[in-house]
């Protein structure tokens, strides 16, 4: 079976479509300065800054450009994210003119994201921000997502984790007839083995979370553990969203006897770590890891893939930095959350 062809393979086929792009890949070719473009491997890119990687320029072709707000929306690694956050994710790779307008359209009339997307109420009350964590993963909320269909794993839960600072999740499927101590040994799995023991726990009064065996297990690990208020707007509503999001990617993806959720879990958990998160500006791996993952298209779409990666002391600086503009955004963003709530 012949590989399938590139969003850049194809863009490279069009050129001689449109007269304008033709001559600038041949003032390129020659050698000429053509301001904010360049070709790299005969593939055209855009470049609107100096700080900015240069964006693969995607001719005027609608099935082309659909393809690539697909890849970015309807694809199973996004998960139909709201306009906004397509269209940073198709920004961040590719350039046509008027590429929002032309997203803006798209998404509205995506069947899928009519059916599906909850409507999102504001609950009364006033809103309790949290205070910022001061690391990664040392600060996060936990939740169950209840009554889902049985899996032919037998699993009908999920539990939720969110790192508070740089909102990256993770997704487990669990059961509701799992006990503390199961939902504990789940937890130390899941995330003690990889980031450790967090300095706080911010969840809901779920009878697991309450019970004398878990604040002990808490206690003996060393973590404060904050309930959300049943009588107010929580504190967490972080894994609010969350969870909201959960439900929107599963019943896009799920099969009609909707018994596969949990095979679909992992992607959406991807879906949900790549999506730029409006409070701190970035996606939830850039803040955590530095990077976005790279998925299958991105590699024949980025020319600096090839390269060699960059030095670890730009690595850790990069790392410093991307933590401290996650804490100015996530103070910016509670204030003015306040601000329009209250």
């Amino acid at each position: 079976m012949p590989n399938k062809v590139t969003v850049a393979q194809s863009a490279k086929t069009m050129y001689s479509w449109n007269k304008d792009l033709l001559w600038i890949v041949k003032k390129l070719k020659q050698g000429d300065d053509v301001p904010k473009y360049s070709l790299q491997d005969g593939i055209l890119y855009y470049q609107t800054a100096e700080d900015e990687a240069p964006r693969l320029y995607i001719p005027d072709d609608e099935d082309l450009k659909n393809r690539v707000i697909c890849e970015n929306h309807d694809a199973v690694v996004a998960g139909h994210p709201g306009f906004y956050k397509t269209y940073l994710a198709v920004r961040e790779r590719y350039y046509w003119p008027k590429t929002m307008k032309y997203i803006q359209r798209y998404v509205n009339t995506c069947e899928m994201c009519q059916r599906n997307k909850a409507r999102q109420t504001k609950p009364p009350g006033l809103l309790q921000p949290l205070d910022v964590p001061k690391g990664r993963w040392t600060d996060v909320s936990m939740d169950f997502v209840v009554s889902l269909p049985v899996s032919a794993n037998d699993n009908n839960a999920i539990m939720v984790i969110v790192d508070r600072l740089t909102k990256r999740a993770k997704f487990i499927a669990t059961k509701t007839t799992d006990n503390t101590t199961e939902i504990a040994n789940v937890f130390m799995k899941s995330y003690v083995k990889d980031h450790g023991v967090p300095k706080t726990i911010v969840s809901d009064r779920d009878t697991k979370f309450t019970s004398k065996l878990w604040q002990s297990i808490v206690s003996t690990l060393g973590t404060k553990h904050n309930l959300s208020s049943a009588f107010r707007p929580q504190t967490d509503g972080q894994t609010e969203r969350t969870n909201r999001f959960i439900g929107d990617y599963l019943r896009g993806v799920v099969n009609p006897a909707q018994n596969d959720w949990d095979e679909y879990l992992h992607l959406a958990e991807i879906a949900y770590n790549r999506r730029v998160h409006s409070t701190i500006g970035m996606s939830p791996f850039e803040a955590d890891l530095g990077y976005v993952p790279y998925m299958p298209d991105d590699v024949a779409s980025d020319p600096e893939f090839t390269k060699l990666e960059k030095a670890a002391q730009e690595f850790l600086l990069r790392q410093e930095t991307l933590l401290k503009v996650a804490q100015d955004c996530m103070n910016e963003a509670q204030e003015r959350m306040k601000y329009y709530y209250d």
